[in-house]
């Protein structure tokens, strides 16, 4: 199985060690441990989401979220808004389940 691993940071830093990073930027130790888990945990996530600050995890959400409404707008089985947003209630149960989980 393939796993994403989102990241919404400079990933050049890591293939070019010698470029300059913005002094926004994180050091890429968290995108190195995202890589780590996804290739050698018993159990990897289907996804990562590495930023380096809460701004740029809204971005992220928010377009992910934008992507939905597009495939659900105009078509023969949209979901209502309500729906939707219980499908998100749902789904984040559902992870916190797992993360619960032993």
């Amino acid at each position: 199985m393939i796993y994403r691993i989102i990241l919404a940071t400079t990933i050049l830093a890591l293939l070019l060690p010698g470029l300059a990073r913005p002094a926004f930027a994180k050091e890429p130790d968290e995108v190195s441990a995202a890589i780590m888990q996804a290739l050698f945990d018993a159990s990897p996530k289907p996804n990562y989401l590495v930023v380096p600050n809460q701004e740029e995890a809204g971005w992220t959400i928010r377009k992910i979220i934008e992507e939905m409404a597009e495939l659900n707008a105009d078509q023969a089985y949209s979901y209502s808004d309500e729906e939707l947003i219980e499908m998100l209630k749902e789904a984040t149960a559902a992870q916190r389940a797992r993360g619960a989980a032993p």
